[in-house]
């Protein structure tokens, strides 16, 4: 009986050492800035899913002066308070924390419905049920998968975004760019109207004058007359065709 109650105890001083052993900055810091996966505010201020408002606001202070830039040294500080002060004012904000009363009912549901179906596998092959531990464990890490999968998609519909902006930008500066040329080549097109027009008085110009000077058309060709004393010809037949070679046949 005293080995166990000696037992209890010391396992309950070592519980009691690796908490206080959590709460120094050399820990904290690369906790809240070595993980970039964690974005569940209840992590990041070591909170229970069910802690009360109070809860919530002794916690802040009791992390928050561990790696404040006034009392902490490290040259990280800075960036590991500002992460706890945005998980603090994400829980403080009635609005952003239905969010994430949201996104934790979603991740129980999903952890008790993962702990149903293996607890019936375990009762089959006669292993022993899920502890208390092991599903407070196991809620929790659903829930953080939950919000890196949200985050994930979160990631994907900005990048989405940006890249039908920059589609829309790319086509807003093409049409810009033809209506300038368009543009550009009106403006080329009327300043260079006086000069087409006085190009083509100089050539009517010449022209005429070109016809003053004798250039004229060629005169028509008269059709030569016969006299009146010139024997006749048939007109049947063809001109030059002789045809007296035909009477010495008869």
């Amino acid at each position: 009986m005293a080995d166990n109650e000696l037992s209890a105890f010391l396992n309950e001083i070592s519980s009691i050492a690796q908490r206080d052993a959590v709460y120094t900055a050399e820990s904290q810091i690369p906790r809240l800035l070595d993980r970039k996966d964690m974005k569940n505010p209840y992590e990041i201020l070591i909170l229970p899913f069910d802690a009360t408002p109070d809860d919530i606001k002794k916690q802040y202070r009791k992390l928050s002066i561990l790696v404040h830039p006034d009392k902490c040294r490290d040259e990280r500080a800075p960036d590991a308070f500002h992460v706890l002060e945005q998980a603090y004012k994400e829980l403080t904000n009635p609005e952003k924390k239905q969010i994430h009363e949201r996104v934790i009912r979603e991740g129980r549901e999903r952890a008790d419905h993962d702990i149903k179906r293996e607890n019936k596998k375990r009762a089959k092959d006669g292993q022993p049920l899920y502890s208390s531990r092991e599903k407070e464990e196991l809620t929790r890490q659903t829930v953080n998968d939950l919000y890196a999968e949200i985050e994930m998609r979160k990631k994907n519909t900005e990048k989405r975004e940006a890249e039908k902006t920059k589609r829309e930008r790319a086509q807003e500066v093409s049409v810009k760019m033809q209506a300038r040329a368009k543009h550009d080549h009106e403006k080329a097109w009327e300043e260079t109207r006086d000069n087409r027009m006085s190009s083509w008085r100089s050539f009517a110009n010449n022209s005429n004058k070109r016809a003053k000077i004798g250039i004229t058309k060629p005169a028509k060709l008269k059709v030569e007359e016969r006299p009146a004393s010139a024997p006749k010809v048939e007109t049947t037949k063809p001109m030059g065709v002789n045809e007296e070679y035909k009477k010495n046949w008869r």
